[in-house]
């Protein structure tokens, strides 16, 4: 899974996930205290290696400093914006 290059993170998930959904909300918490972009990336629109090698694993969270598979924590998250 290739690391952001924009600076931009991506959290891979899928539509109906719900941890997915609460990954979302800690990135939500996290830009309360610290300051990074990110965006979802649903693993469905990805190539059929790269979905079948996530369909287990997310949400993943996918930053210019390292990838972080859940559970992640909102402390983690921090760390991985520099904070």
């Amino acid at each position: 899974m290739p690391q952001p290059t924009d600076g931009v993170w991506q959290l891979y998930g899928t539509l109906g996930c719900h941890l997915c959904d609460e990954a979302a909300q800690l990135l939500r918490y996290a830009q309360a205290v610290t300051r990074f972009d990110w965006r979802v990336l649903d693993i469905a629109d990805l190539p059929d290696a790269q979905m079948l090698a996530l369909a287990d694993k997310i949400p993943v969270l996918a930053t210019p400093r390292g990838i972080l598979c859940y559970p992640f924590t909102l402390p983690e998250i921090v760390q991985h914006a520099g904070g």
